[in-house]
């Protein structure tokens, strides 16, 4: 039960961010960057409704999940990173199941962490899915700030809600 809870939680701060995001579009009159935020934003909330409700999505229905909220953060950055999503070609994305949800906190800490405060070039997080003897083996890098500039910049913001990542 307690991981359903925590796969029905999306991040109030990005759902913040984003709305902030629509109403600065609208407020520069860029009514059709404001409707493409929109319909990303309606669809991630509407996967996440979706797939909070089951055990196991497929990868397929994860990457698609992953690309609609990686979209939304690339045009909330104004284009200042990109992303790679690779999944090993011998992985039938239809028929390999895992549990919702669980690569996007780590994906999110990529933005949050990694690439936020990165302040030369631009950010890149490559996600990587690949078949292996045990299982699947999923990868999610950035080439953002480090772990340890990171940490000097977590103890010294302002922490505004407790991550569930």
């Amino acid at each position: 039960m307690e991981h359903m809870a925590l796969q029905a939680q999306m991040n109030p701060h990005f759902i913040f961010n984003c709305l902030n995001s629509i109403q600065q579009y609208i407020f520069s009159q860029d009514i059709l960057t404001a409707n493409k935020y929109l319909s990303g934003f309606s669809r991630l909330i509407r996967e996440t409704l979706q797939h909070s409700s089951k055990p196991l999505i497929t990868i397929g229905q994860e990457v698609s999940y992953l690309s609609t909220y990686l979209t939304l953060e690339k045009l909330r950055f104004k284009d200042k990173m990109e992303f790679s999503i690779d999944v090993d070609p011998t992985i039938n994305q239809h028929t390999v199941y895992i549990p919702p949800m669980v690569i996007q906190p780590y994906a999110e800490n990529s933005m949050r962490h990694g690439l936020r405060h990165k302040t030369s070039g631009k950010g890149l997080i490559t996600i990587a899915i690949r078949k292996t003897d045990d299982g699947l083996t999923i990868t999610v890098e950035d080439n953002g700030i480090g772990r340890s500039e990171a940490a000097r910049y977590k103890t010294i913001e302002h922490i505004e809600y407790q991550s569930r990542g």
